[in-house]
C-alpha cells in the first residue's frame, strides 16, 4: 500500500465521505452514488473501493489483503461497520 508520510492511503470510502470531485479515485458510479447519498436520496448505506485499491491488486498479483483495505473507519452510530 503507498503512503504519504505516516499515514497508509485510503482504500475504502463511505458514500457519506465521498462526492464527485473525487471521482477518478471513487469511479463515476461511487462517487455519483456518494453524491446522490450527500443529498439525501434513498441510496442504501455502502462504501466504494477506490480506483487505487485495483491498481495495488494487480502490483501485488492478486495479493491484497482485507488488512490492506480496512482503513475506512465508520463514524460512531452511523450503523456501518468499523471495520470495512
Amino acid at each position: 500500500m503507498r503512503e504519504s508520510g505516516s499515514t497508509p492511503m485510503k482504500y475504502v470510502y463511505r458514500f457519506s465521505e465521498g462526492n464527485t470531485s473525487m471521482a477518478n479515485l471513487l469511479v463515476g458510479k461511487g462517487a455519483n452514488l456518494a453524491d446522490m447519498a450527500q443529498l439525501g436520496l434513498p441510496v442504501p448505506p455502502g462504501f466504494t473501493i477506490t480506483s487505487e485499491a485495483c491498481r495495488d491488486y494487480y502490483r501485488h498479483d492478486g495479493q491484497l489483503t482485507i488488512a490492506r483495505l480496512a482503513t475506512a473507519q465508520a463514524a460512531p452510530g452511523d450503523g456501518q461497520r468499523e471495520d470495512i
